[in-house]
């Protein structure tokens, strides 16, 4: 029974009483108790317990309902943390929820632990904001950009990030604003706005940003590549290529790479100027100058470096000085690559 019907009820349930006793005309009763007396109504002798056992059942209901009230909010609290979960689950995130109930946290414990993905054929779940995550999910698989707001997904989710390159391989004004000031985004934007520009032959912001760009290896060679092919918008000098390959710490192997980029494309005293400089400041360096100077014909200023070396170092470079000393010519990718 409802607590409204209750209250009528039990109201009409005293008036009822209060009348028939009236109608009685029962008169009065005189309690007389350790020296005290107190006389009332008959009626009100009888309606009184009645009235107080009423109060009592009321107060009683009011206090289970308040507790069902507290608990039903508890619960749908805890059902949109699970919701929550989900969604994060779902964006490939690895944020947890703590929800309240104690079953509740038991569903999260093990929920946290599981990979959930989406059916991309069917977006029926109970929950609408699950169905139309799971649909922006699938416009982002398909390279559409959508927006996210609404779902309040954490900022490092899988979803995001996939969301967010797609919008700047799609949107060339965004990818030129992260260029313009890369200082107010993450390494991972900028360089997707760098190689989509640098893709798009728009190149001239990168340059004038290039300075407080952080290049890595991937964006160094594909602006290196770019170089080589003297492009008039981006020219270097030779102290701006030697100054970002010292920043970058590069390897044996990657300076080979650049050497190979370079080769048959920059004019061979540009060349060798710029491999001399890297052979001064980095000996990581020295297997790709020897390479650009055998390749250039510089055989002299090879056999130099190999003279001043130790026995077991460039064992490549000595076979293939001996080789051409002894009438034959390979180049060292004909031998070693």
């Amino acid at each position: 029974m409802g607590i409204k019907r209750y209250l009528i009820l039990g109201l009409l349930y005293i008036a009822g009483i209060s009348g028939v006793v009236v109608s009685l005309g029962l008169g009065s009763y005189k309690l007389v108790m350790f020296g005290y007396f107190q006389e009332f109504p008959i009626v009100a002798w009888i309606v009184l317990p009645v009235v107080l056992l009423f109060l009592a059942t009321v107060a009683h209901l009011m206090f289970y309902w308040v507790k069902a009230v507290i608990s039903s909010k508890a619960i749908k609290n805890d059902e949109a943390k699970l919701i929550q979960l989900i969604k994060h689950k779902l964006s490939g995130s690895t944020q947890d929820v703590k929800p309240t109930n104690g079953h509740m946290s038991n569903i999260a414990a093990i929920l946290s632990k599981l990979h959930i993905s989406n059916d991309k054929d069917n977006a029926d779940t109970p929950s609408q904001t699950i169905n139309s995550l799971i649909v922006a999910s699938n416009n982002i698989q398909n390279s559409k950009y959508e927006n996210l707001k609404e779902f309040s997904l954490n900022a490092e989710a899988v979803l995001i990030e996939q969301n967010d390159r797609n919008k700047i391989t799609q949107d060339e004004n965004y990818a030129t604003t992260i260029i313009k000031k890369p200082t107010n985004y993450s390494d991972k934007q900028v360089k997707i706005a760098f190689m989509k520009l640098l893709n798009d032959n728009k190149i001239g912001q990168i340059k004038l940003s290039l300075k407080d760009i952080t290049l890595d290896t991937d964006m160094l060679f594909a602006l290196l590549e770019t170089n080589s092919k003297e492009s008039k918008e981006l020219i270097f000098e030779n102290s701006q290529i030697v100054q970002m390959l010292v920043d970058m710490k590069l390897s044996v192997k990657e300076y080979k790479q650049i050497a190979r980029i370079y080769l048959n494309k920059m004019a061979p005293e540009q060349l060798t100027a710029i491999f001399e400089k890297f052979f001064t400041t980095d000996e990581n360096s020295t297997e790709a100058y020897l390479l650009v100077l055998f390749e250039l014909g510089m055989i002299d200023d090879v056999r130099e470096i190999l003279a001043n070396s130790k026995k077991d170092e460039y064992k490549k470079f000595k076979a293939l000085v001996q080789l051409k000393e002894a009438g034959h010519y390979y180049t060292y990718d004909n031998l070693f690559s």
